[in-house]
């Protein structure tokens, strides 16, 4: 029994290690990428995680293949193959490459390409191709036992994505890159892309009476320092069998966002656009798409060489009607930037315009419509926001020029459409614009596009922004503490002024006021409270003071000697008050005009207001910095002095010494 026992054991023993003996143990590469010095990559037998090369490759150069194993083995072959990663792994079209290794002595294989064999062929530089290179090695011994070295299993990958090196523009997503929805009658039905355009579908969408786009959405990365406002659906579509007629309709990305780092999203909102307006029925047709990319003037099209993807269908009966899809007005308010507004066309709330408008301007329209619409036009009036609605007023109709297929576009250019009369300024007048748009179809009907039956509404305000109505300019002239000045206020932009140091006088010695000729009066009006309690409706007194008409709407009210503001008792007390003013007047014809920093509409918003610090200055000296005169200097006597004075001086409120 122990003999047994023995000799079974020798002969596990035997079989171990003859196992053991007949063994890959290492494999080496030499490599080069990107044309980069050369360095030797070792690959474990198991554990290797796959590598991921992050930047775009244009060459690839494997020079050398090194194999240890035991001596036992008679052959070494390296192999090898190539494929599109999004395919997950070779498949039976994917050719295996076998190249022997050369056997140099001692279980020491190797296989030296001089120059080295590149990866990377050369009809995919610029097309953006995500590969994977999966190799391992295979050994046979005397008796034609088969050993691999494949990572247990698993195999060695390299994934790296071929460009054009520095030059490559944009970069399409290795996975799902793109996509696109259709409705067909009654169903939706989606599409994916990848980036490298092996998935262009081929489909058929069978009958249907209806055909339209809906959505498109495109990601891709973009090189440091490339920007894009140009992304793009194409589509066009003709007869089975007959060649296309015409050039390619296109859908513009109405967002386009930079998500993270180089990243773009770009896509559409739900469109509804009819392909198959106009197509006559019991027909086969053919729907092609492509997304495009315009960079720097270069046009860069996802696809496989280009490729579009082509959607084949037989329409029945075209039940589809003519339509107006969405509205978009670029306007500029005043001096503000151009900004676009879409209008929906069920729930699109009036646009009230905040603040005194002195220019409101169209720059430019923009309507996307059904193919069959052959005429598109902007119908809008003016009126008095206060009566409800247009009564009598006429309507104007302004009309798009069709820049392609189911697009028209009315550009004003830089100056813009002004849509505010130079006769409402300074009358502080509420309009609204109203509008709607009306299409045409081949047959002469009208298709209405509004707000559910309501037409849309921009509100405003108008103000004084110097028409030949209204008041136009306003100065007054203090003397704070024995210096007198006078100060112009603009209309807007007035900064809450504050006086520094105490001040123990303020007197108003003048105000003067341009106006046009046709206001019969105008007055100043002001009020002074404490600064902490602020504006008090209820119990804040306010002065309207009438001022002489001088002729050619030139107004001033003279106090002489001046007007004393602060009150003795305050003096003690140290009290933060603000003087808070306008001026207003009006015509014969009740017109009202009030001029304020912004000008309110009603109201004392938006008034002019200096605040300050009474009580007496130790040494005598309270200077008012109300003046604009930037670095305006004074001695301790309140003379005015040049900058070249030497000694102790006051300059913004502050003793400064002079050497």
């Amino acid at each position: 029994m122990k003999t047994k026992l023995f000799t079974l054991l020798m002969a596990l023993f035997a079989f171990a290690w003859s196992a053991k003996a007949d063994e890959i143990t290492s494999l080496k590469l030499t490599i080069s990428h990107n044309g980069g010095p050369a360095f030797t990559q070792e690959f474990p037998s198991s554990g290797w995680e796959e590598l991921v090369l992050g930047e775009q490759t244009t060459s690839l150069i494997i020079s050398k293949v090194e194999v240890q194993t035991s001596g036992s083995m008679q052959a070494v072959m390296f192999q090898g193959t190539m494929y599109n990663t999004s395919q997950g792994g070779p498949s039976g079209s994917n050719e295996w490459r076998t190249m022997p290794l050369e056997n140099k002595g001692n279980g020491k294989w190797e296989l030296d390409m001089g120059e080295g064999i590149d990866l990377i062929e050369a009809d995919w530089l610029g097309q953006n191709k995500t590969k994977t290179f999966e190799f391992y090695v295979q050994a046979y011994n005397g008796s034609g036992n088969q050993f691999l070295y494949n990572n247990g299993g698993a195999n060695y990958k390299v994934t790296f994505s071929t460009g054009d090196g520095a030059d490559w523009k944009i970069k399409f997503l290795d996975g799902i890159t793109a996509g696109l929805t259709f409705s067909l009658d009654d169903s939706y039905k989606e599409y994916n892309f990848n980036g490298a355009g092996d998935r262009v579908p081929e489909d058929q969408l069978g009958e249907l009476s209806s055909l339209c786009i809906e959505q498109f959405a495109l990601q891709f990365y973009t090189a440091d320092g490339v920007k894009t406002n140009d992304v793009s659906l194409q589509y066009r579509i003709y007869e089975e069998g007959q060649e296309p007629e015409g050039g390619w309709n296109r859908i513009d990305a109405t967002y386009l966002d930079n998500e993270e780092g180089n990243k773009m999203f770009c896509y559409t909102d739900m469109m509804g656009i009819n392909v198959t307006n106009g197509l006559e029925p019991n027909k086969d047709y053919v729907l092609e798409v492509n997304y495009q990319v315009v960079v720097d003037g270069e046009y860069i099209f996802l696809g496989k060489n280009k490729e579009s993807s082509k959607f084949r269908f037989f329409l029945t009966e075209n039940t589809s009607q003519e339509e107006i899809y969405s509205v978009i007005l670029t306007l500029k308010h005043n001096d503000g930037e151009p900004f676009e507004m879409y209008f929906d066309h069920e729930n699109a709330a009036p646009l009230n315009l905040e603040g005194q408008t002195t220019s409101l301007k169209i720059m430019k329209a923009e309507v996307w419509t059904s193919d069959g619409i052959i005429g598109v036009d902007v119908v809008g009036t003016m009126f008095n926001t206060e009566n409800g609605g247009p009564a009598g007023e006429e309507w104007r109709a302004m009309p798009l020029n069709q820049s392609s297929n189911g697009y028209w576009m009315l550009d004003f250019g830089k100056e813009g459409y002004e849509i505010v009369e130079e006769e409402w300024l300074n009358k502080n007048k509420s309009k609204t614009f109203q509008f709607y748009v009306k299409g045409q179809d081949g047959s002469g009907n009208d298709i209405l596009y509004n707000n559910a039956g309501a037409d849309y509404k921009i509100n405003f305000t108008t103000g004084n922004g110097g028409g030949e109505e209204g008041i136009r300019s306003f100065k007054l002239t203090v003397n704070c503490d024995g210096e007198v000045f006078t100060e112009s206020f603009p209309s807007e932009g007035w900064e809450n002024h504050v006086i520094e140091g105490l001040t123990s006088s303020i007197k108003l010695m003048r105000v003067e006021v341009e106006s046009s000729e046709s206001l019969t009066y105008m007055g100043f009006c002001s009020t002074i409270y404490d600064t902490a309690d602020g504006w008090q409706h209820d119990d804040t007194a306010w002065d309207w003071i009438p001022m002489e008409n001088q002729g050619g709407g030139h107004w001033v009210l003279d106090w002489g000697e001046g007007r004393e503001l602060i009150e003795r008792e305050w003096l003690s007390q140290n009290l933060i008050k603000t003087l808070e003013f306008f001026a207003d007047g009006g015509d014969a014809n009740g017109n009202q005009y009030k001029y304020a920093n912004g000008i309110s509409d009603s109201g004392y918003d938006n008034n002019y207001k200096v605040t300050f610090t009474t009580g007496i200055d130790p040494d005598g000296i309270s200077l008012v910095s109300a003046s604009k005169e930037n670095g305006a200097t004074y001695n301790l006597a309140g003379q005015r002095v040049d900058k070249d004075y030497k000694g102790i001086v006051v300059t913004r409120g502050r003793k400064v010494l002079v050497k």
